[in-house]
């Protein structure tokens, strides 16, 4: 499941840069990645332009 998981991590955190909050509500995803997200798990909003 790991690989599995790790595959749709890759594609949540794509999204993420454009979209914060789908990143906080897919979360669970990104704990399990050693490798570094640049705007994740800092604690700062991030709010895509509209």
């Amino acid at each position: 499941m790991v690989i599995g998981n790790w595959a749709l991590g890759i594609g949540h955190w794509e999204l993420g840069i454009g979209n914060w909050e789908l990143v906080i509500a897919n979360c669970e995803f990104f704990y399990y990645y050693p490798f570094p997200i640049p705007h994740y798990p800092l604690p700062i909003p991030y709010y895509p332009a509209s």
